[in-house]
């Protein structure tokens, strides 16, 4: 073993690359199996994992997911935004798990903030504030008059 190698070791950041190697379906199989969850949460992880996630990332070594790889997958499933959330989230945790395992060190997915579609929002409208109150920020509001953010644009 080389320097960089038992310097690993003594800070526990080392990984077996055994483990690094076993693929995203292995550990998710057994992920699945020891997680107790009401009602049906286990069934809807299942349905989204086989229709979704394991079509894609089942062969995928834990050591070699990427952020800018997932996130271009989850762009590119045409199912609602909030089911790529809910993928992506399921990801993550599964991820999580494994690092949680000593399968890999950091999981490439926590923290980070998906890419949204947001070509089917519907427009906004700029409203001004009377020239008494007005100030920097211009007030979005959607079609239906509810308030959409107070931003510099829309």
């Amino acid at each position: 073993m080389g320097t960089g190698t038992e310097a690993a070791i003594r800070a526990g950041r080392w990984v077996d690359p055994d483990l690094r190697a076993v693929t995203f379906g292995e550990f998710t199989k057994s992920f699945m199996s020891t997680r107790r969850k009401r009602g049906r949460t286990v069934g809807t992880r299942w349905e989204k994992l086989d229709t979704h996630i394991l079509p894609r990332w089942a062969d995928t070594a834990l050591g070699s997911f990427t952020w800018y790889e997932v996130d271009a997958w989850q762009q590119g499933l045409t199912i609602a935004d909030v089911s790529r959330g809910h993928c992506v989230s399921l990801m993550s945790t599964i991820l999580t798990a494994a690092v949680d395992a000593q399968h890999i060190t950091v999981n490439p997915l926590f923290g980070r903030r998906r890419t949204r579609d947001t070509a089917g929002d519907p427009p906004c409208r700029r409203r001004r504030r009377s020239a008494a109150t007005r100030g920097p920020k211009t007030h979005c509001w959607w079609p239906n008059g509810s308030a959409r953010r107070a931003v510099s644009t829309c």
